[in-house]
């Protein structure tokens, strides 16, 4: 732009070398004059309240938030080594007895909770990556990637982790839905829950998009929505699970309730439904009341820390039970059923097995959710 002339400021006037310059000498002053004024304007610039800049942050909240995210990740990369091991124990042992139509259906879900999470730990590790490898310069660097940086990535393993919930929420109440007869009435109430934690996860990936794509539409009560949006389908997702649970262990109870034989059989598996159910809602709720602290109030310049080592410890925590709570039932119920039918005849009910055999009308209900009834469909799962 401006060619061969150059314009030597030093902070005064006097000190521009005017010869060099094919303009008037007025012209040329009035030019270094509001050039000089620029100068001092960015000189003394200072950035409004609530903005962020390195020297405004703390050198220990920008530790804190990089240890969290850091120390997350390996967590995150410890749990799916154990994930990985309960997978593939549980895939051999459910298709060395199941074959059937419903069995697929099992094993393509289990396989799909393990695809989803192990693509979100495949994004967690590339935004580590970027963040302490290629964006390493200083400890700011490296902050502000943390804060702002691959929104891509970032947005794709949010998208991810709702896909988990609703297979894992979906897998339940398959099951409830078979165990009951194949009757929409009796789970409409989870039914209904789970309607609204899709109608929250698509929420969530609507404001997510527009928070990380969407110039100008991420401010403080935008960022608040999410996180009160985000609270709401981890508990929705909670009772989801727990109303799901409830269901199927109530009909174990009634359909068991003339068989003595069998009452340690069934007692052991609701035992085994209801340690995966709770170890799957209590960390859901954990996970919301960690979102819902963001929403609380802080004094203008402190940084309230909790909140967020939270979030990232019980994030990573969620992502992996939501699909190993699931697999570790199915592992569970098939051991116990293969340990079962050696050691007896009585007929069983296993918490993999939920066909009940359509109701015709209600004269034929009670027969068809019996034990001897589930028995005669255990072998089209």
């Amino acid at each position: 732009m401006w060619g061969r002339k150059d314009l030597l400021c030093k902070g005064s006037t006097e000190e521009i070398n005017f010869k060099r310059l094919d303009l008037p000498e007025e012209t040329l002053r009035d030019y270094a004059t509001k050039l000089n004024q620029l100068i001092t304007s960015c000189i003394d610039y200072e950035p409004p309240v609530g903005s962020l800049n390195s020297d405004e942050i703390p050198v220990f909240v920008q530790q804190t938030f990089l240890s969290a995210d850091l120390n997350s990740t390996i967590m995150f990369v410890f749990l799916m080594g154990i994930y990985t091991t309960v997978y593939f124990g549980t895939l051999y042992t459910y298709t060395a007895y199941k074959v059937s139509s419903g069995s697929r259906i099992i094993i393509g879900t289990i396989t799909a909770l393990y695809g989803s999470t192990l693509a979100q730990l495949g994004l967690q590790w590339r935004l580590t990556n970027l963040q302490f490898i290629a964006n390493n310069e200083t400890r700011e660097s490296i902050f502000f990637f943390s804060d702002n940086g691959a929104p891509g990535i970032s947005f794709a393993g949010a998208v991810t982790s709702y896909v988990a919930y609703v297979l894992a929420d979906g897998l339940l109440l398959w099951r409830a839905y078979h165990m009951c007869g194949r009757s929409i009435y009796r789970i409409s109430i989870p039914l209904l829950s789970f309607t609204a934690e899709i109608a929250l996860s698509i929420a969530l990936i609507v404001i997510q998009e527009r928070l990380w794509f969407q110039l100008g539409y991420a401010t403080d009560a935008t960022r608040n929505m999410g996180n009160t949006v985000v609270g709401c389908q981890a508990v929705v997702t909670a009772l989801t699970s727990l109303m799901g649970t409830y269901i199927i262990c109530r009909q174990i109870m009634s359909s068991s309730g003339g068989i003595l034989r069998s009452k340690d059989r069934y007692t052991h598996l609701i035992q085994i439904l209801i340690e995966s159910c709770m170890l799957y809602s209590l960390t859901g709720i954990v996970y919301a009341v960690s979102s819902f602290l963001f929403l609380m109030p802080n004094d203008a310049g402190s940084f309230d820390l909790v909140p967020f080592e939270l979030n990232e410890y019980f994030a990573a925590l969620s992502t992996v039970i939501t699909g190993i709570a699931p697999t570790l039932m199915v592992a569970r119920t098939s051991l116990s059923s293969r340990s079962t039918a050696e050691i007896s005849t009585t007929h069983q009910i296993s918490g993999l097995q939920f066909h009940g055999q359509s109701v015709a009308n209600n004269g034929t209900q009670s027969s068809q959710n019996s034990p001897e009834a589930i028995e005669n469909e255990k072998e089209q799962v």
